[in-house]
């Protein structure tokens, strides 16, 4: 039988039940529970006793949970924290991830699964006993709260490597399926690293040609400071990395080894976040992305489940965005959905993931009569419309050809252009004479004729977008 005194475990929660239901749940010849009910008392109590393992509460009455995790962690680096939430936070996760929490449990509480977070945090504190001391008595700073929404396990993984990952240098590669947030989740990496006090800027690189994509990203004649420059001390997201040319992949990566000589040029260089869907490593291996950018990339990665395989978040995701929809057309009253439509929404297959559940909502409001979506509205919403049909068009050619306007307009948007008539010009300029000169079979002159423009200009035309030209034809022109 053991001689050594009992470890100690701290609660701070403001529900005075979570410590005797703790002390019922350990063996009392094991593990000695003390317990505080608001922040200021709890980091009093860390200071005075210094617990073994603390089981902290996400929201407290004098402060944030994550706040206190950050004053105990400077009062005792080494306390092995365990965040408990009612309800899984994306933004409190992903501070406390931040921050350094050990673990993370669920309220009410599982008695196993306490037990064995509490006895690898014992373990973890016995392994480093040898300890720094520090002291604060700053206060807490409560922050911002974000737009992120997820209580599944698989979404908090996700918030966890935000906060991992949001105060690093390194980049990081963000995978999953069109339509999962992944611009949501970079910007929550860009607005929780504190050491980050630049723009965030997007660039879509599927919409530009090798040139313009360069002068883009590095600057050039026309764009002397490119975004690379613009981004300084900020973040700048790569969108649909995987079509990047291969050329600028060299550039790109040549410019990141040269901000990482050391930790003072890495902070002032952008933090670059790519993103892709889940066929990256396809690219790789077909020789159409470097491998030493790929495993650049991938040393921070994060992967956006689809929606339909985390249908736990539909509930919570469909009545914050009906809330968010409707409250600047009702003088802030709240929208909401029905349980029979939660339940409808729980039953769809979600391909397009999160855009298409919030076109659907968006649908399905503006036939709503009140401020409650019922299950008929939605069903209404949910039939299939009836559209003109598209010209038919080849298996290549649909990838690349046809333009998505409203994305597109969108993108350049939030980069905060200033010369969306021209960047608009030239994408449909670029997908004319692409498609003119397949018409003609590479024939310049023919092309140049029904342009109504000089040879001449449609050659410079198609050297300044970089319009690939197809093979040209044999058969000699008739006059």
């Amino acid at each position: 039988m053991s001689n050594s005194p009992p470890h100690l475990v701290a609660v701070i929660d403001d529900d005075p039940t979570v410590a005797h239901v703790l002390r019922g749940m350990l063996d009392r010849s094991r593990f000695t529970v003390i317990s505080a009910t608001t922040g200021a008392s709890g980091l009093d109590l860390i200071r005075a006793r210094r617990p073994h393992v603390v089981l902290l509460d996400a929201i407290l009455p004098d402060a944030y949970g994550a706040d206190v995790l950050r004053h105990i962690l400077e009062v005792d680096p080494l306390a092995p924290v365990l965040f408990v939430q009612s309800r899984t936070s994306g933004p409190a996760t992903i501070e406390a991830a931040k921050y350094g929490a050990f673990d993370f449990l669920a309220k009410p509480l599982d008695p196993e699964k306490v037990r064995n977070a509490i006895a690898r945090a014992v373990s973890f504190r016995d392994q480093h006993i040898d300890r720094a001391e520090f002291q604060s008595d700053e206060s807490p700073d409560v922050g911002s709260i974000s737009e992120l929404v997820g209580c599944s396990p698989v979404m908090l993984d996700v918030f966890r490597a935000i906060g991992r990952f949001a105060e690093t240098v390194s980049p990081v590669l963000i995978l999953g399926e069109p339509g999962v947030g992944k611009e949501s989740v970079a910007q929550q990496i860009h607005l929780h690293a504190d050491s980050r006090t630049g723009r965030f800027l997007t660039l879509h690189c599927p919409a530009y040609d090798e040139r313009r994509l360069q002068a883009a990203l590095f600057g050039g004649r026309d764009e002397p400071a490119g975004l690379w420059a613009q981004a300084a001390d900020g973040t700048l997201m790569l969108q649909e990395i995987r079509t990047m040319p291969l050329a600028v992949q060299t550039e790109l990566l040549g410019h990141l080894q040269t901000s990482h000589e050391s930790h003072e040029d890495a902070l002032s260089s952008p933090r670059i976040i790519a993103s892709d869907s889940v066929g990256l490593k396809t690219s790789v291996d077909g020789g159409g992305f470097r491998p030493d950018l790929y495993f650049l990339l991938t040393a921070c990665e994060i992967y956006i489940p689809p929606l339909c395989e985390r249908r736990e978040d539909i509930p919570e995701i469909a009545s914050r965005f009906a809330a968010q929809l409707r409250q600047d057309d009702n003088g802030g009253a709240v929208a909401r959905v029905s349980a029979e439509a939660i339940d409808l929404l729980l039953e769809q297959p979600w391909p397009g993931n999160l855009d298409e559940l919030q076109a659907l909502l968006r649908r399905a409001f503006v036939e709503a009569p009140g401020l409650m979506l019922d299950v008929e509205t939605l069903r209404l919403a949910l039939r299939p419309r009836v559209e003109p049909q598209a010209p038919a068009v080849s298996e290549g050619e649909s990838d690349w050809f046809l333009t998505n306007w409203r994305r597109f307009v969108d993108e350049r948007l939030a980069a905060g252009t200033d010369e969306l008539y021209s960047e608009c010009l030239a994408e449909a300029e670029r997908k004319l004479l692409t498609r003119l000169l397949e018409h003609t079979r590479g024939n310049q002159a023919k092309a140049s004729r029904m342009l109504g423009i000089s040879r001449a200009s449609l050659r410079k035309e198609i050297r300044a977008l970089g319009v690939l030209e197809p093979q040209r034809s044999e058969v000699p022109e008739m006059k």
